[in-house]
């Protein structure tokens, strides 16, 4: 489900700034096609990332944090994607994803859930159930791709 403008452009700029300043080393995917930081990780967290998660929360009601995964910063640099995979869950739960998009290359790096493209620009969110196939498509002109990802297990 696409919700466009989920969050403001202020809120995007603050983040992706904050992004920007991170020196810790990203953690590869398993494949090299991406990295990611996990929030529960990184220092100086800024107010905007609890302000966005509660948002999330508010639609997605009654959840658990997803433990495998958790909460994290996605990143797709030039010439890289995100293959075509799911997630594991945990139970009887199903495993959403709420991607806000954060960076918006100028071509490529686009979402795409259940092998359909998801047309998102910076501040929208989607949310995605990971048993179905998703990923994101080649970045192959201009900024990288970049999401900041709340990951929730739904009853």
């Amino acid at each position: 489900m696409l919700h466009k403008s989920f969050i403001d452009l202020e809120a995007v700029q603050e983040l992706n700034a904050w992004a920007d300043s991170i020196t810790k080393p990203k953690k590869p995917t398993t494949d090299g096609s991406s990295g990611s930081w996990s929030l529960a990780e990184l220092e100086n967290v800024p107010s905007v990332v609890n302000v966005v998660r509660s948002k999330c929360l508010g639609i997605a009601g009654e959840c658990f944090v997803e433990p495998m995964f958790r909460d994290f910063i996605n990143e797709t640099l030039l010439g890289r994607h995100v293959h075509r995979h799911t997630d594991p869950t945990v139970g009887e739960y199903k495993h959403i994803r709420y991607n806000i998009l954060l960076r918006k290359p100028k071509a490529g790096g686009v979402l795409y859930h259940d092998d359909i493209e998801i047309p998102m620009d910076e501040g929208d969110l989607y949310i995605l159930d990971t048993a179905k196939w998703h990923g994101i498509t080649m970045v192959t002109e201009g900024k990288l791709y970049r999401s900041i990802v709340f990951g929730f297990l739904i009853p």
